[in-house]
């Protein structure tokens, strides 16, 4: 049997002198056949092999095989050859590559045959699966070897020492801080729902301003009415005392004038205050509530760290710490007054203490770095002192305020994240999706 080894059976098995032929290929007898591409890639080997082990083994299976082709034999029952022929057969009529190493040691061994005919069985014995197949399918036999055939794993120094390096740098990235941004729990996707408010009827808005007007109905001035009968005394001085009842009553017309306008604004003001609780409640309807957790699950506390995220525009973000307010009610038309009670509260008001006008209380709320900026989008930013390791902070809770449920749509959120110790930002992307009922 002609056997003919691949280079990587040299550089990884044992020596052809510490190999049983007979035990590993049958009966004998058995020649070595060594083609020149198996030298040249030994030879590279040597030199430019991507580790020093391998480079060492190369140099001392070369030397080897140098010297076994010198005397001819491997053993006294091994005899080896070298075959200096390099192969003539066409290539590309067996689909082979001549650029390719594999591909010349298969050609060398069709060569042998071709050169030897009455050499019937020779073999390839290699590791590579893709020589394997191609020896078959033109017909040349191939061998496996054992593993237990295979070298020890002498670990190369350096690779000993790159080994021991990665760890070491893995080591000191897990001493560093490691930010996750997400929503509560961990979540990439805020998934949330919006509705639409029916439209106000107007039906409802005058059907309420029925209801006030007959609350509330305008007023006429009484007439004065006074006794044609000049020549009965006592008829004129009842005249005069009913008169004077209508007087000191307010019914001068003037405070009807005030009430009756004051009517008319409380009706109006009424028709917006309708219209204005409506919208804040269609607002509500279309807009959305949520929070951005930032999460340390490094081993060092993360100081120092600048927050900013970048939202698109499509919509109002506020921060929803600052409640949105339905608008005032109107205040109702205050009666007619009569000139009793007028006098009553100018004498009222004279004795009391003068107004000290709007003094707004003393504010005890801390500073806070929260922002929101906008722009044509919207930029919020913050800043934290520090977050310990496997600790999280939470941004202020914002509120997104669609323009009009027909414009709501997904969207997502950019953000960076500065720690002053790590030498780069995070940067990432937060989606909403939302969902119209």
């Amino acid at each position: 049997m002609k056997i003919f080894f691949d280079t990587m059976v040299y550089l990884h098995y044992l020596g052809l002198d510490q190999i049983d032929f007979e035990d590993v290929f049958g009966p004998g007898p058995h020649s070595v056949v060594v083609p020149r591409i198996t030298l040249r890639e030994l030879d590279k080997h040597k030199n430019t092999g991507n580790s020093k082990r391998i480079k060492t083994r190369a140099k001392k299976v070369l030397r080897r095989v140098e010297d076994w082709l010198e005397s001819g034999n491997v053993s006294a029952v091994l005899p080896i050859e070298f075959f200096a022929k390099s192969p003539s057969i066409d290539f590309e009529k067996f689909g082979l590559n001549p650029s390719w190493n594999d591909d010349v040691l298969i050609a060398s061994i069709l060569q042998y045959k071709i050169d030897n005919p009455s050499v019937e069985n020779v073999v390839l014995v290699t590791l590579d699966s893709g020589a394997h197949m191609t020896a078959k399918y033109l017909g040349v036999r191939v061998f496996d070897l054992s593993d237990e055939l295979l070298l020890p794993v002498d670990e190369d120094p350096i690779e000993q020492e790159n080994i021991k390096l990665r760890k070491r740098i893995s080591a000191l990235e897990d001493m560093r801080p490691k930010i996750k941004v997400s929503f509560p729990g961990g979540k990439q996707h805020c998934k949330v729902n919006i509705f639409q408010k029916p439209e106000l009827e107007a039906a409802e808005v005058e059907s309420k301003i029925a209801r006030l007007k007959e609350t509330f109905p305008k007023r006429e001035a009484p007439k004065l009415n006074l006794s044609k009968d000049e020549d009965d005394p006592v008829l004129k001085i009842q005249s005069l005392i009913k008169n004077s009842d209508l007087m000191s009553m307010g019914l001068n017309g003037r405070e009807i004038e005030r009430y009756n306008s004051e009517v008319e604004s409380y009706i109006t003001n009424y028709r917006k205050y309708m219209k204005g609780c409506w919208e804040l409640d269609a607002a509500i309807a279309r807009s959305f509530d949520f929070e951005i957790e930032i999460r340390n699950d490094g081993t060092q506390p993360a100081e120092d760290v600048d927050v900013h995220f970048h939202f698109p525009d499509g919509f109002r973000l506020v921060d929803d710490s600052k409640p949105m307010h339905y608008p005032a009610e109107p205040k109702e038309p205050v009666a007619p007054r009569s000139v009793s009670d007028l006098m009553e509260a100018n004498a009222r008001s004279s004795w009391m203490l003068p107004a000290l006008g709007n003094v707004a209380p003393p504010s005890f709320e801390m500073p806070t770095s929260f922002s929101i900026e906008k722009t044509n989008s919207y930029d919020v930013n913050d800043h934290f002192v520090r977050i310990k390791h496997g600790d999280s902070v939470l941004l202020p809770r914002m509120r997104i305020i669609f323009e009009s449920f027909e414009k709501a749509s997904s969207f997502c959120c950019q953000y960076t994240i500065r720690p002053a110790n790590l030498p780069e930002a995070i940067t990432g992307e937060l989606n909403f999706v939302v969902s119209k009922q």
